[in-house]
């Protein structure tokens, strides 16, 4: 893949991730199956985005990409369990606050890329 494909890539995969952050968030108080949906497909997406960072380790490693996976991981770091135990309980505030921070993230990543 080239440098270009992989930073247009990245910017999609991104955007994916972000929208799925975006819907888990929505349903942070909500237990059951449709969360428990919504966290695979988060997973899914971060998963998605995290292969791409590896296929070219200068473009993977640059600090907006980086801010962004790890505001990404925070994120799933409070969905913890939710698969499993379908009662799992959510911190919905900060769940708001750590989605804002990753589209901020995010916005800055995709600036970066497609310069």
């Amino acid at each position: 893949m080239d440098t270009r494909t992989l930073r247009t890539t990245l910017i999609e995969q991104g955007e994916n991730t972000l929208t799925s952050i975006n819907n888990l968030n929505k349903k942070a108080n909500r237990k059951g199956d449709q969360r428990a949906a919504l966290f695979e497909n988060f997973r899914a997406n971060e998963h998605s985005f995290r292969v791409y960072t590896y296929a070219n380790p200068k473009i993977g490693k640059q600090d907006e990409v980086q801010i962004f996976l790890k505001k990404v991981e925070t994120f799933g770091d409070l969905f913890q369990g939710v698969d499993t135990e379908r009662d799992t309980k959510v911190d919905s505030k900060q769940s708001k606050e750590i989605y804002e921070q990753a589209a901020t993230a995010y916005e800055k990543m995709a600036e970066v890329l497609e310069s």
